[in-house]
């Protein structure tokens, strides 16, 4: 079964536990496919009981101001790498399990902005989310890993010059487990951000990014509402033991800012 888009939590109905196969995302020509997900869940069911997307398999190609992958609030999302006994699936191919974007790219559309005094844009552009103690995994292994970049994302310039996008992203103890994963990021904020005692797992993995924006990027959101900043621990963790680097000429490698203040750009 192929799903456009699955939204569990939140304000709908659904909720508890989803699982399925293919969740995909293709752009269109016109404007109906900006700010698209593959996949939305938010909140708990009940105490300890989060609401969680478990598929085989995201395919997002030519989106555009796309986050293919949004978790919040303590719900989870699972993409397995490969056949799970017991699960059904239509993929006949080891290498279409997992997660797979190309060509996900931000666009500044004018009839998409904040507000009539705020003309920045309201979409962004990003492979996965994870904020407020959710969870997604996305990660492969040695065995799974993929021969070239298995998530590209391009990033673009807002009306006030500042670049938006990223390609992992994590706020307020979330968490983003992206072993052995190849992702490729181009003009956009940062490759992979942490913030607010975030934690992505990118062991094994490889993460290219050209631009000026930053490769890693940790800190704190001093702005946050349920955040308080008390120390250098409440940063974010990257980590990419066994991983590999890969940067353009004008990019910043990595930071860690304790006084970080939030860019705009990262907001979703």
């Amino acid at each position: 079964m192929i799903i456009q888009e699955l939204v569990v939590g939140g304000n709908t109905d659904a909720k508890g536990t989803v699982y399925g196969d293919v969740v995909r995302v293709t752009g269109t020509f016109d404007k109906s496919d900006r700010g698209n997900r593959a996949i939305t869940a938010v909140d708990e069911k009940s105490a300890g009981n989060p609401n969680s997307v478990t598929v085989n398999a995201v395919k997002s190609t030519d989106a555009i101001n796309s986050i293919t992958l949004v978790a919040n609030n303590k719900a989870k999302i699972t993409v397995n790498d490969k056949a799970v006994s017991g699960q059904p699936s239509m993929l006949t191919s080891p290498g279409d399990y997992g997660v797979n974007i190309s060509g996900s790219i931000f666009e500044y559309d004018s009839d998409r902005v904040k507000s009539k005094t705020d003309l920045n844009s309201k979409d962004s552009v990003g492979a996965a989310y994870a904020n407020k103690d959710a969870e997604i995994t996305i990660s492969r292994t040695a065995t799974t890993k993929p021969s070239s970049a298995n998530i590209t994302i391009t990033g673009g310039k807002d009306y006030d010059d500042n670049y938006i996008g990223f390609g992992l992203f994590v706020n307020n103890r979330g968490k983003i487990n992206a072993e052995y994963n190849s992702i490729k990021v181009d003009n956009a904020s940062a490759a992979v951000a942490s913030l607010n005692k975030g934690n992505i797992d990118l062991k094994g993995a490889q993460i290219e990014f050209n631009g000026e924006g930053y490769a890693l990027y940790t800190g704190t959101d001093q702005s946050s509402a349920d955040f308080t900043v008390s120390g250098p621990g409440d940063t974010g963790k990257i980590d990419l033991t066994n991983g590999k680097l890969v940067l353009g000429e004008s990019t910043v490698g990595y930071i860690n800012d304790q006084a970080f203040i939030i860019n705009s750009s990262y907001y979703i």
